[in-house]
């Protein structure tokens, strides 16, 4: 019986050593056995005489008395140079067809501590490959990218402003909350602002033109969660089945697997425990369902009470009924 197997990635097999996680350049074995076969010279005696050969002229060499060439002599040596080449580190993804390269930023709080970041990214801009950039910035580049708290001045989006005009990139089209960051205070000391961004240059946009940044407040943190994602026609297919760890806390767990794995069954070897796998994912599936019911839908519920409050306080930031909850 033949069993076929797909893999999404292998590592990198040096054809030297037959070992896995390096290529044959950086094998050191190879390295070695270069050594080995090039021992080092030992030195000639300096009692003797020896004829050195140098490009197509021999002279004779003594230390007590040595020959002296007076007449210009054309050297000539044979060496193999060879011309470095231009290497790349990066990783490949398996469920990806383009190259493209990502920049994560997280700026320091200060105005003039951020200099030094909006010029490091400027040198980044020749980038050739699809870019994207994107984190916590601590920065606000438009007048009304904040609510609460102080007044915005024009040393606040100056810097930020310029880079954006000078590093040819472009904000990727948003969704979700209109502010990334909220001081978490009641009442009206509340602030919101926007200082998490998403920007990409015209490569990017153009192998990802559907590409959008979401920005939820999934989680109790003072930052919004980002996603970039782009709109993939493609079916996704059947449904993965998807085991929680918490499922081994419930007391009747161990007893349902044994259940199903004890059923006997006629097929044998490697076929019997896929058959036996299969029965059992449809078991754990009916044991969550009658148990919990659909993890899914109830997540989302539950997400959705939590964002709804916040969404509502971000819109009426004046009413305090709404800025309490």
């Amino acid at each position: 019986m033949e069993q076929s197997i797909d893999y999404e990635w292998l590592p990198v097999k040096c054809k030297n050593c037959t070992g896995f996680g390096h290529i044959t350049v950086d094998c050191r074995k190879d390295t070695l056995k270069k050594k080995a076969l090039n021992p080092k010279k030992q030195q000639p005696n300096l009692q003797q005489v020896a004829a050195t050969k140098i490009g197509e002229v021999q002279m004779a060499a003594s230390s007590k008395e040595p020959s002296q060439v007076h007449k210009s002599v054309d050297i000539n040596i044979d060496k193999s140079w060879q011309t470095p080449k231009k290497t790349e580190q990066g990783k490949v993804i398996a469920s990806c067809e383009y190259g493209f390269c990502a920049t994560f930023v997280y700026g320091i709080n200060t105005i003039d501590k951020r200099k030094s970041l909006w010029e490091d990214l400027l040198k980044l801009k020749m980038v050739v490959k699809p870019w994207v950039v994107l984190g916590d910035f601590n920065a606000i580049i438009n007048i009304d990218d904040r609510v609460g708290g102080n007044s915005i001045t024009f040393n606040d989006t100056h810097d930020a402003s310029m880079w954006l005009a000078t590093a040819n990139v472009e904000v990727i089209p948003r969704a979700g909350s209109s502010f990334t960051w909220s001081n978490n205070q009641d009442g009206t000391s509340r602030i919101y602002s926007k200082i998490d961004h998403v920007f990409a240059n015209e490569d990017w946009l153009d192998e990802f033109p559907n590409v959008e940044a979401l920005f939820r407040w999934e989680t109790i943190f003072d930052h919004c969660s980002c996603i970039v994602r782009s709109v993939i026609s493609n079916k996704i297919g059947f449904k993965p089945f998807k085991y929680y760890n918490f499922w081994s806390s419930h007391p009747e767990f161990k007893e349902t697997v044994l259940i199903s794995w004890k059923n006997p069954i006629t097929a044998k070897g490697l076929q019997a425990i896929y058959l036996k796998l299969m029965r059992l994912k449809h078991c754990l599936r009916k044991f969550i369902h009658n148990l919990i019911g659909d993890i899914g839908k109830k997540f989302q519920e539950a997400k959705s009470d939590f964002i709804e409050p916040r969404m509502q306080a971000q819109a009426h930031l004046k009413e305090a009924r709404f800025l309490d909850k």
